[in-house]
């Protein structure tokens, strides 16, 4: 899947950080992938698949390149298992 668009909520919870996959129709909820800070941590990270719906409410829109690095990785990551995941299918 591609990266339709990232917010960052300023870490307002624990889910910091949303991206959007593939397109997203207005008004209409789409896949997303929500992370934390430190997301691959096994005590306090979040990482989660779910629907979003584009907007504000998810915080600030930034680019790939503002996240942490070990955000982008840990992001990199997930999509290359959900990718390989689909294809098994």
């Amino acid at each position: 899947m591609n990266i339709y668009k990232i917010y960052d909520n300023g870490g307002e919870t624990v889910d910091r950080y949303t991206i959007l996959l593939g397109h997203h129709n207005f008004g209409c909820a789409g896949a997303s992938l929500a992370v934390s800070d430190d997301p691959a941590h096994p005590t306090h990270g979040f990482s989660q698949w779910g629907e979003a719906t584009d907007g504000e409410h998810l915080g600030k829109e930034i680019k790939f390149e503002d996240l942490p690095k070990n955000v982008q990785e840990h992001i990199t990551e997930r999509l290359k298992e959900e990718e390989t995941s689909e294809e098994a299918k």
